[in-house]
């Protein structure tokens, strides 16, 4: 998924149109915006979707668009999507909402940035 798919996704869907028990133990808004955007498979929580990442990779500035970016926060762990590439602008699902903010804002807010994975067939 490039930019501009991303962008459009968010723009025809302003908010969540399924609840919560349609996404079982995601137990929060960013495993059901993963699976809607289609950039990551399900899992039973966003913790156990990093442990099945091939592997984590530490830089951020290496992400390309469409990478999922994660983070520990208890108890289920936390993703959001790369829009531009390098974490300069990700996709959050947060409190009920879609925002735009960057992997260093999250971070500044306590968040421990743990590595991105790309999860799409082509090579990122």
């Amino acid at each position: 998924m490039n930019t501009n798919q991303i962008l459009n996704w968010v723009i025809k869907h302003p908010v969540r149109d399924v609840d919560d028990r349609h996404w079982g133990g995601w137990g929060g808004w960013d495993g059901a915006l993963l699976s809607r955007l289609g950039v990551a498979p399900e899992a039973p929580s966003i913790r156990e979707l990093a442990k099945r990442a091939a592997a984590l990779f530490p830089s951020r500035l290496e992400a390309p668009v469409g990478a999922v970016h994660f983070f520990l926060i208890e108890p289920y762990g936390h993703a959001v999507v790369d829009v531009c590439g390098g974490g300069r602008t990700v996709l959050e699902a947060r409190g009920g909402g879609l925002r735009y903010t960057s992997i260093d804002e999250i971070c500044r807010g306590g968040s421990i940035y743990l590595g991105w994975a790309f999860f799409s067939r082509e090579a990122p």
